[in-house]
């Protein structure tokens, strides 16, 4: 009968094979998303975060250091190189990346969106807290106003320090990636007014859910053809929503009318 020491040794051999299984995972479901990557030639963070947290990992199983230096590296570099003077956002997501062969931030246009899964702002914070709140603060100019009850823009400029005209479409996942971003600096910072910022992103569509089943949508004030009658039943605005989030949804004139109100606390 194997001995306790015996049978420790293998179940932390199979809690290590777990972790690197799952770490192989991860990079396969890296592998995936590259192939539609818009960042050939460069580098987009927003992308590698996967392999990031892989290198992490192998420094845990491992015990060598040089993974997790060798990520520490690329994230120092990367704020050092894509984050723009003006505005604090990153060259990263739908349209922009940092251009190996130019040397240069590179852009399919020069929009800043965030992807649909949750920025690597831990990872990043680790290296460099100052430019991860500078990035974080900068979402702001995604919005029609400086806020936290407004709608916003999902693309905005990187290079110009400057709220968005009202437009674009403000899908409910950013709402989501925009609350979690202020929640995140919230907790590292306990400054009230990205609480407050967390909280009008999260409380949006909140608002705009549909009076009648209580649903949210997809996308408010959603240009194409098949969504305007949806959009048409939630059509209040960030102007004339009702500032409790317990309210329910009203409608109003359209999606950019004119009255004030504040967001709910």
């Amino acid at each position: 009968m194997a001995g306790a020491k015996e049978v420790r040794t293998k179940i932390a051999s199979i809690k290590s094979t777990q972790k690197i299984t799952k770490a192989m995972e991860m990079v396969a479901a890296s592998k995936m998303r590259r192939a539609q990557d818009r960042a050939l030639g460069g580098s987009n963070l927003y992308h590698d975060a996967v392999t990031l947290q892989v290198f992490h990992v192998l420094t845990e199983v491992t015990g060598n250091p040089r993974y997790r230096n060798a990520a520490r590296e690329y994230q120092s570099a990367f704020l050092d190189l894509a984050q723009s003077k003006e505005t604090g956002l990153l060259a990263w997501g739908e349209h922009l990346y940092y251009d190996f062969f130019r040397d240069e931030v590179a852009a399919e246009r020069r929009h800043h969106e965030l992807l649909e899964w949750t920025p690597p702002w831990p990872l990043l914070w680790e290296v460099n807290p100052g430019a991860v709140e500078r990035a974080i603060a900068g979402i702001r100019y995604h919005y029609f106003a400086d806020d936290p009850a407004a709608l916003y823009n999902r693309h905005a400029d990187w290079a110009r320090a400057g709220h968005q005209k009202p437009g674009g479409q403000p899908w409910i996942k950013h709402s989501g990636l925009y609350a979690y971003s202020f929640l995140f600096l919230h907790s590292k910072t306990k400054q009230r007014r990205w609480l407050d910022w967390a909280l009008g992103a999260g409380d949006l569509y909140w608002r705009h859910r549909n009076p009648e089943t209580g649903l949210t949508l997809s996308c408010i004030g959603d240009p194409r053809p098949g969504s305007r009658s949806a959009s048409a039943a939630t059509a209040c605005s960030w102007r004339t929503c009702p500032a409790s989030s317990t309210a329910a949804a009203t409608t109003a004139t359209g999606p950019w009318s004119s009255s004030a109100t504040a967001v709910g606390r």
